[in-house]
């Protein structure tokens, strides 16, 4: 599921991520902006455009099975990213990256590698930036699109990624604390399968399933005041995609049972959060009142 960033309006030093999948680009992309109608915001360029610094080497041998490889450089390697590696026999695979040790300069992984590696087998960042201009972000407006255009090794690729202009994001509301609040024995789990990462991950996915749904029955994401509305609903989607992956969350149920009774955990939630119609912003005064009289229609530009 792809995450729709919100940028927010006449806000300077915003970035949208995107990710090549097929190589580390060769040169610096080039990114252009449009609205869902087609009118241009910016011309694309590469000006803008900076490719992730990421660019070492294996330094020590790593066998298939292992769950984490040494590098010559960890500097910029984050946890939760991805990267790509690539042996001296073409093969590669794409990674991603549970714990950084800075002194040892060992890389964990969340999977096991897949090919053998060597000295001086490349451990790569792929992803780029486009820091959005002032034409991107000066009007409220949701479904703008990002084209980038680049070229790898392999050959010369486009890709998109849609974003919304919004005067205030809405946060997400799913925390750590939550979770230990939740459900007290699942940080242990987490540790055991993710090494500290605190299920990031799977918190953005569900808040992004939280949006979707919102934009499937008319409602702007953008528009919402009060995330707290959508907290249980939240929490309850989070832990389908954990029960899904194998975390138990319902230790007591067979899998079928634990599915089933999860998602009708969200079915009550979703339809609480939706009967609130307070946190609905719709004429956009950045609060939440009996005014709310200007029904604007989804992605109408505003």
């Amino acid at each position: 599921m792809a995450v729709r960033p919100e940028l927010i309006k006449d806000q300077a030093g915003q970035s949208l991520v995107f990710e090549s999948l097929e190589g580390r680009p060769t040169s610096t992309p080039e990114v252009g902006t449009k609205t869902k109608h087609g009118v241009e915001l910016s011309a694309a360029a590469d000006t803008n455009v900076t490719i992730d610094n990421v660019s070492t080497t294996i330094s020590a041998s790593a066998s298939i099975g292992d769950e984490s490889v040494t590098v010559a450089d960890e500097t910029g390697i984050s946890v939760g990213s991805t990267y790509l590696i690539t042996n001296s026999l073409g093969q590669s695979e794409r990674v991603r990256v549970v714990g950084v040790n800075s002194s040892t300069k060992e890389i964990l992984l969340d999977e096991p590698i897949e090919y053998d590696y060597a000295n001086s087998d490349t451990f790569v960042g792929t992803r780029f930036y486009y820091a959005l201009q002032t034409a991107d972000i000066d009007t409220l407006r949701d479904t703008n699109v990002a084209t980038a255009t680049y070229a790898t090794d392999s050959g010369n690729y486009t890709v998109t990624q849609v974003f919304d202009v919004v005067l205030h994001p809405l946060v997400n509301p799913l925390s750590v604390a939550g979770i230990k609040r939740r459900w007290p024995d699942l940080m242990r789990q987490e540790f055991e399968e993710q090494q500290g990462e605190d299920y990031r991950r799977q918190r953005g996915l569900a808040w992004e399933q939280i949006k979707r749904e919102l934009r499937h029955l008319g409602k702007r994401p953008a528009l919402v005041v009060s995330p707290e509305d959508l907290e249980d609903w939240a929490y309850w989607e989070l832990a389908l995609l954990l029960q899904e992956s194998g975390t138990k969350i319902m230790r007591n149920l067979d899998q079928a049972e634990a599915l089933d009774r999860i998602e009708s955990r969200i079915d009550e939630s979703k339809e609480t959060a939706i009967a609130t119609l307070s946190w609905h912003d719709t004429d956009q005064d950045e609060s939440s009142s009996a005014d709310e009289t200007d029904n604007r229609v989804l992605d109408l530009v505003r």
